[in-house]
């Protein structure tokens, strides 16, 4: 069954989901809460690249979205709560099962199918992926 990941626009439902989408993704990837993520010079950009990577893929895939409505979902990350905490991010600190699939993982997929390259993503997916069934044996 073929997946599909679709971020609508970026006012209501659209901006939403993408924010939750990038902010979920640099949550794990930074094993904590969007607030220092955001403050930080050297995390900052990698959070705003995630964003335009998901944007260009969803017009790739014909969503209604513009590369200027990035600005947009950047914008509703920025009004999130400083200590929120995706629940990808809560499932990795637990050592449960990744969401991984389905978001970042979706990304690539989408992102291959229609020729959009996603090095953030890509990268995501990588380095969670030793994690994405819970718990790595060593």
């Amino acid at each position: 069954m073929a997946m599909k990941l679709v971020v609508m626009g970026p006012g209501g439902v659209g901006g939403y989901f993408g924010a939750r989408l990038a902010a979920a993704d640099n949550d794990v990837t930074t094993r904590g809460p969007i607030g220092p993520v955001r403050a930080h010079p050297q995390s900052q950009p990698l959070l705003e690249v995630a964003v335009r990577e998901a944007v260009a893929v969803g017009i790739a895939q014909g969503a209604r979205l513009q590369p200027a409505d990035a600005d947009a979902i950047i914008t509703a990350i920025d009004g999130l709560h400083p200590a929120m905490m995706a629940s990808m991010c809560h499932d990795l600190l637990a050592h449960k099962p990744l969401e991984l699939a389905g978001l970042s993982g979706a990304l690539v997929h989408l992102g291959a199918s229609t020729g959009v390259r996603g090095p953030t993503p890509t990268f995501i997916t990588q380095a969670l992926s030793p994690f994405a069934d819970g718990k790595p044996s060593l």
